[in-house]
């Protein structure tokens, strides 16, 4: 008597699953330790100055215009027509190349445009604008 075992041929109903799997952890290990290093984590020390030692010494020039549209130049009134000689002057007098734009909050959009126009054909290399905090 012979004994006849058959196993059954079991057909794969699907995919392998393992190569996936691996890819899956694969992919999870790279974007874990890839995300750790986007945001740098140095504690520096940075060096502190003197402040007074810092500060420019020469004259500011300040442009400033008032809720009214009046303008002033380090408090001197100016008008709309001389406002481009007088930065060219005060410039010249101060030996400052950069203009310090202060306006009053009321102030149009377009009387601001003006004033930056004529401080950059006066010649100012930089239009620096003043807030308050």
């Amino acid at each position: 008597m012979q004994l006849d075992i058959e196993t059954p041929d079991f057909k794969s109903s699907g995919a392998d699953l393992t190569p996936l799997i691996d890819v899956i952890f694969q992919l999870l290990v790279f974007f874990m330790l890839t995300s750790s290093f986007l945001i740098p984590h140095l504690e520096l020390v940075l060096p502190s100055t003197n402040s007074e030692a810092d500060k420019d010494e020469r004259p500011q020039l300040v442009l400033s215009i008032d809720n009214s549209g009046s303008m002033f130049i380090n408090g001197q009134p100016v008008s709309k027509e001389g406002l481009e000689a007088a930065i060219r002057s005060a410039a010249a007098d101060s030996g400052s190349e950069i203009l310090f734009l202060h306006a009053d909050k009321s102030v149009t959009y377009e009387r601001i445009i003006e004033a930056i126009s004529s401080g950059k054909n006066a010649g100012m290399k930089a239009i620096e604008l003043l807030h308050e905090k």
